[in-house]
């Protein structure tokens, strides 16, 4: 396993109301990201020649470009209502989001192995890391969502929890799927890197073409795909901003949970 890059230890990882400490920064695995760096080094070559431009100026555009986009945007999860209303029933004395390691499902891939050997290669998570020590997916995106399938996001959840923005500086991303894009930790096309220094690698050059470049977007929501937040540390209830709900059946299930929590929230339906 390669050198790790944070400043937090494993012990700092989880957020709970019993003391523990956040993490300062997200757990990177600096050894993925050479991997990657030196995967898409013909790629990286290839394009900076179409702009005309060195290979160090194209790198520095992205970044700036990604720097820029990512402060603009706000962390979000997304879960299905009735996930949201166990997390945080008033019976719980720890009430914060969890993973399927934790809770045995999962809105996209349920398959905790698979996941586990994929934060091992990108992250440096060791295989047996306690369940509350995972991480918590996300995404970024810096516009109002009109759907609950914004991005093919609809199959994570229809219930979306918004971050406040001190959780970046914890939270690592990647553009694309985490799992999917990366073969579960195999394929080096794509890395994470913190939301706060964004690196060039974490851009993923299997969107584009000649006509289409990762420069020309102008938001995160002009991206072909959803850019992929990892909170690391955990979500807990002083993590959480706000809630939109998309349907009027679960604003009737989720109000009381949340007025009774304190959680602002807002709907995005007629009536």
């Amino acid at each position: 396993m390669g050198a790790v890059a944070t400043r937090a230890s494993t012990s700092d990882l989880v957020a709970s109301l019993t003391g523990h400490p956040k993490p300062s920064a997200p757990r990177l695995n600096i050894e993925w990201q050479q991997r990657t760096s030196d995967h898409l080094k013909p790629i990286l070559k290839a394009r900076a020649a179409e702009r005309d431009i060195s290979v160090r100026r194209y790198k520095k555009d992205i970044e700036r470009h990604l720097t820029a986009l990512l402060e603009a945007a706000e962390i979000r999860v997304r879960i299905a209502p009735e996930h949201l209303a166990e997390a945080l029933a008033l019976d719980m004395e720890d009430p914060r989001l969890k993973s399927l390691f934790e809770t045995g499902h999962s809105g996209g891939l349920n398959d905790p192995v698979r996941r586990a050997e994929t934060e091992l290669a990108l992250f440096g998570y060791p295989e047996d890391l306690h369940p509350t020590d995972r991480p918590i997916y996300g995404y970024l995106l810096d516009a109002t969502e009109d759907s609950f399938e914004t991005h093919l996001l609809g199959d994570y959840g229809t219930v979306v929890v918004c971050l406040f923005d001190n959780v970046k500086r914890r939270t690592s991303f990647l553009v694309g799927d985490t799992l999917a894009d990366t073969q579960f930790g195999t394929k080096p096309v794509v890395a994470p890197s913190s939301v706060l220094r964004p690196r060039w690698f974490s851009e993923n050059f299997r969107f584009y073409n000649q006509a289409r470049d990762p420069l020309d977007a102008r938001s995160l929501d002009e991206f072909p795909f959803y850019v992929e937040a990892h909170v690391h540390g955990g979500v807990v209830l002083a993590d959480i901003r706000r809630v939109v709900i998309f349907r009027p059946h679960d604003l009737r299930d989720l109000s009381p949970i949340l007025e009774d929590r304190g959680i602002d929230y807002g709907t995005n339906f007629d009536g």
